[in-house]
């Protein structure tokens, strides 16, 4: 390689450590969870990140209970009741704005898996919590709890 090719491919590697070094900064601002319906909606702010894109995941353990229903709305108390714990997770990748991104993602709950209902009863989510929730900055290792 000639000497000029290998002082340009040093600019770069410099000017690529240049910027990492700027987003070493990286820490959320604001970390808060909602409701919206059975889904869990988790919001963030995070700054000094420079203008690296940045990638967020949101993870929770959810605990999903679900049931049959008859043609009377009502649940037989028959063992036809599961509940459901399973990790769920959401990600994204977010472009900077200033240094810093504003974003949500949004958890849903796991599914009924193999489970259902006899004829003439309708499979529905009675409930559904969310616990252990985090979100990580998967570019920078950084993370808070909401």
């Amino acid at each position: 390689m000639s000497k000029s090719k290998q002082a340009v491919v040093a600019v770069v590697v410099c000017l690529f450590a240049a910027t990492v070094a700027l987003a070493a900064s990286a820490h959320f601002l604001k970390c808060s969870k909602s409701a919206q319906g059975n889904n869990l909606v988790v919001s963030f702010k995070e700054a000094g990140l420079g203008n690296e894109v940045t990638c967020i995941s949101v993870r929770a353990t959810a605990t999903a209970n679900y049931a049959c229903i008859n043609g009377g709305e009502r649940n037989p108390s028959a063992a036809n009741k599961r509940t459901i714990v399973a990790p769920t997770v959401a990600s994204d990748c977010f472009t900077p704005h200033n240094g810093s991104i504003n974003g949500s993602l949004t958890l849903t709950p796991p599914g009924p898996g193999d489970f259902s209902c006899p004829p003439g009863q309708t499979l529905v989510l009675q409930s559904v919590s969310y616990s252990n929730v985090t979100v990580n900055d998967t570019t920078h290792n950084v993370s808070c709890t909401p």
